[in-house]
C-alpha cells in the first residue's frame, strides 16, 4: 500500500544526510508483519531472493521482460552508464561508522549495497535514466505491530530520464509496484511459514492452501484467507465469535453483509445464530458460521485455542456476480480483518476483569 511521503521523511533516518540532493518519489507499506525485532529477517530474505516480478505473470511479467530487454538493447544498463562511470557512488559520502555498517548483496536485484543499520538498509542503482536509492527501514504499524517500509529516492539524468520516469509512471502504479509487493509477501510468507505470531501479532494468510485441512469443512471454497492473532485471552469460540460480529463488527458489518453482499442473515437473534449467521458446526475450539445470497455461500470459522484467537473466511462465488463483488470487497475485508481481532481480544479482555 503506497503510503504519504511523511512516513519517510519525518522519521531520523540517515539516508537523509547521504541522498540529500536526491527527489522521494514514492513511499510503500510493505505486506510484511512481524515483531520489534525482524528487520534482520526482511534484509536476510530480501538478500537470497529473485529478481523482483519475476514470478509475476500475465503483463507484470511481460513489462518486466520488456523493460530488461531495452536495457539491453538500447544500452541504458550498460557500465559505463553506471556507478562509478556515469555518477558517482554515494559510498563516497557516507560517514565512518555507515561504512563499516555493511550491508549484504540483494540477491537479483540490480542494486549495489551502501549500508545497514537495525532498522534501515540503503542500496543504490544507476543507469542511463536515473540514479536511484532503494531505502528499506522497519517501523511501528499503528496497532501494536511492526512491517517493512520502502523508499524510493531518485535523480532523473537530465531531460531525457525525467521524461522517462514521466512515461512509465502510470505501469509502475498499475503493474510493477503491485508485482513487486506481491513478491514481498511470497518472499516473507516463506521466510516465516511455521513461525507463530507474536503475542499481540497478528498472522495472515491468503489461499485455500493456505488454510489447514480441519478448518477447511465442506464448503466448495472458491476464496480462502486466515488470520491468526496470539493472546493470552482465554473464551469459548462462541462466546468469541459473538463478540467479534455482534459487538465489534456491529451494525456496520451488518449493512456490509447484508446490502453490499446480499447475505440472508436471521432476522431475530436465537441460539442457533451468531449476528444472523447460522451456526453450522461446532467443536471443542471451534465453531463454523454459514450464510449465503443468491451469488455467493460463506463460511466463517472462528477458532480459540493454544492463546490465539483465528478467524478463517472462506467463499464461494455461486454466480459470476459473487466473484466480481468480492474480489473489490475482499480488499476491504482483508485490511479489517487485523483490527477486527484485535478489538476482539480487547473487549474480552476487557470483560475478564
Amino acid at each position: 500500500m503506497k503510503v504519504a511521503l511523511t512516513e519517510h521523511t519525518a522519521r531520523p533516518w540517515r539516508i537523509h544526510e547521504i541522498a540529500y540532493d536526491f527527489e522521494l518519489e514514492d513511499v510503500w507499506a510493505l505486506p510484511t508483519p512481524g515483531g520489534p525485532g525482524d528487520f534482520e529477517l526482511l534484509a536476510s530474505e530480501l538478500a537470497t531472493s529473485g529478481r523482483p516480478g519475476e514470478d509475476a505473470t500475465g503483463i507484470p511479467r511481460l513489462l518486466w521482460a520488456v523493460r530488461w530487454k531495452l536495457g539491453e538493447i538500447l544500452g541504458w544498463d550498460r557500465e559505463d552508464a553506471g556507478l562509478r562511470a556515469r555518477v558517482p557512488t554515494l559510498r563516497d559520502r557516507l560517514p565512518d561508522d555507515l561504512r563499516e555498517a555493511a550491508s549484504p548483496e540483494l540477491g537479483g536485484l540490480p542494486f549495489s549495497p551502501l549500508y545497514k543499520l537495525d532498522d534501515e538498509l540503503a542500496a543504490e542503482l544507476a543507469n542511463a535514466t536515473v540514479h536511484a536509492v532503494l531505502h528499506l527501514s522497519w517501523v511501528e504499524d499503528g496497532n501494536g505491530g511492526h512491517r517493512g517500509q520502502m523508499a524510493v529516492l531518485v535523480k532523473p539524468n537530465g531531460l531525457f530520464g525525467r521524461l522517462y520516469m514521466a512515461a512509465i509512471k502510470p505501469f509502475r502504479y498499475l503493474f510493477v509496484y503491485p508485482a513487486l509487493m506481491r513478491d514481498y509477501e511470497r518472499w516473507w510468507q516463506r521466510a516465516t511459514s511455521g513461525r507463530g505470531p507474536a503475542a499481540g501479532q497478528v498472522a495472515s494468510a491468503v489461499g485455500l492452501h493456505r488454510i489447514p485441512e480441519s478448518m477447511r469443512g465442506r464448503l466448495d471454497a472458491d476464496y480462502a484467507d486466515i488470520f491468526t492473532l496470539a493472546t493470552d485471552v482465554t473464551a469459548t469460540p462462541e462466546h468469541c465469535a459473538r463478540t467479534m460480529l455482534e459487538s465489534v463488527a456491529g451494525a456496520g458489518g451488518q449493512r456490509i453483509w447484508r446490502r453490499l453482499l446480499g447475505l440472508r442473515l436471521a432476522p431475530r437473534p436465537w441460539t442457533e445464530t451468531v449476528a444472523g449467521w447460522r451456526v453450522a458446526e461446532r467443536g471443542e475450539h471451534w465453531i463454523r458460521l454459514r450464510a449465503r445470497s443468491w451469488m455467493l455461500t460463506f463460511d466463517l470459522v472462528v477458532r480459540v485455542e493454544e492463546s490465539t484467537i483465528t478467524l478463517v473466511t472462506l467463499g464461494r462465488y455461486d454466480r459470476t456476480l459473487g466473484k466480481i463483488v468480492w474480489s473489490l470487497a475482499s480488499r476491504f475485508h482483508r485490511r479489517a480483518a487485523a483490527d477486527l481481532l484485535r478489538e476482539t481480544a480487547a473487549r474480552l479482555q476487557a470483560g475478564n476483569r
